[in-house]
């Protein structure tokens, strides 16, 4: 990745193969690859003490074969993706346009939120490894503590 200037930003890395296509959020920072490993993975960039800082926010993941085509809708929404297993799937992904760090909160917050129950309850997880998301508030739960006044309990260890 290059500034507008020439300079050399950073290189991503991350992909099992070819990368087919890029696209960058509109109004924001973070930018999608696509991979012909069929995957689909989110950069953050930001500008830390005058050098940048890329970051890997998540992997999405969901063709059955290489991911040809990425494109973000006009609003930074949804992500459309095109792949050679013949579909066309469509990520919402609800971004805060106004606030990037509340975004990646929520992306980690919806992560924690499909894997909890796994990490809880699968007596394969290491014990260690099963509180891994009691820190990560749940934005499903918010939303629901919000409607109802009701509030989830932290269970013992």
């Amino acid at each position: 990745m290059w500034d507008e200037k020439g300079k050399l930003l950073g290189t991503l890395k991350g992909h099992g193969d070819r990368v087919q296509s890029v696209s960058w959020r509109p109004h924001g920072k973070i930018l999608a690859s696509a991979s012909k490993d069929g995957t689909v993975k989110l950069w953050k960039l930001d500008n830390i003490l005058n050098k940048p800082l890329i970051t890997l926010i998540t992997t999405l993941k969901g063709h059955g074969s290489a991911v040809n085509e990425v494109s973000w809708s006009p609003d930074g929404k949804s992500l459309a993706t095109a792949s050679s297993d013949k579909t066309v799937k469509l990520w919402l992904l609800d971004i805060n346009l106004e606030n990037e760090e509340q975004f990646l909160k929520e992306l980690l917050g919806n992560g924690c939120d499909w894997a909890r129950g796994y990490l809880e309850n699968n007596p394969n997880v290491p014990k260690s490894d099963r509180r891994l998301c009691d820190d990560i508030p749940s934005p499903a739960l918010a939303k629901i503590e919000d409607e109802t006044g009701l509030a989830r309990q932290k269970q013992p260890e």
